[in-house]
C-alpha cells in the first residue's frame, strides 16, 4: 500500500482563514449597517456564497489517499472516507487546484497539495489505466437545469440583499 497526504499546516492555515472570513460575513448577515472597511466593495451575498463553498470544500476534499494493492482506492478528508475501486473510476479530471475523480457513485476531488509525489493524478491514472473509460462522463439536461436555476436564484437574492442595503443607507 502506498500513502500520499498534505502536511497538516495546510488545513490548519485555511481553516482559520475561514473561521476569519466566516466570522466577517456572519456580523454582516446579522447586523444590516456592519460592513467591512476596505478598499474593494463585496456584495455581502456573494462573501456568504464564497465562504459557504469554501467550508464546503474544505470538509470534503481529500487530504490523504492511499492506493492499496487489491485494486481499491482509499481517500480520506476531514468527514468521511471513501473506497473506491479501480475498476469504478469512470474519468480522472485535472484542475488547477484540485483532482477530480469521476467514480461510479459521484465526483471526489483532492486537493495537489500532496507531499511526496509532484502531481497525485499521475499516481492514480497509473493505478487506474485499464480500467479508464475512453468517453467523457456527461451531465444529465435535468442537473444541468436544476443547477442554472439554483444559481440564477442565489444571484437574486444577491441583488435583492444589496438592494436592500441601499435602501436603509437612503434617507
Amino acid at each position: 500500500m502506498k500513502r500520499y497526504s498534505i502536511h497538516f499546516i495546510y488545513p490548519v492555515v485555511f481553516g482559520i482563514f475561514l473561521i476569519i472570513g466566516a466570522d466577517t460575513s456572519i456580523h454582516e448577515f446579522l447586523d444590516p449597517k456592519y460592513h467591512v472597511i476596505s478598499r474593494w466593495y463585496m456584495p455581502r451575498a456573494l462573501m456568504w456564497y464564497i465562504f459557504a463553498y469554501g467550508w464546503f470544500k474544505y470538509f470534503t476534499t481529500v487530504y490523504k489517499v492511499e492506493v492499496e494493492e487489491d485494486g481499491v482506492l482509499r481517500l480520506k478528508s476531514i468527514i468521511k472516507t471513501q473506497f473506491i475501486k479501480f475498476s469504478d473510476v469512470i474519468a480522472i479530471n485535472e484542475g488547477r487546484i484540485f483532482v477530480n475523480i469521476v467514480h461510479a457513485n459521484g465526483t471526489t476531488s483532492i486537493t495537489k497539495l500532496i507531499d511526496g509525489v509532484s502531481n497525485i493524478s499521475i499516481v492514480i491514472k497509473g493505478a487506474c489505466q485499464p480500467y479508464l473509460k475512453a468517453e467523457k462522463p456527461q451531465i444529465s439536461p435535468t442537473k444541468r437545469i436544476l443547477k442554472i436555476i439554483i444559481i440564477l436564484l442565489l444571484a437574486a437574492y444577491a441583488v435583492y440583499v444589496e438592494v436592500e442595503q441601499v435602501r436603509l443607507y437612503t434617507p
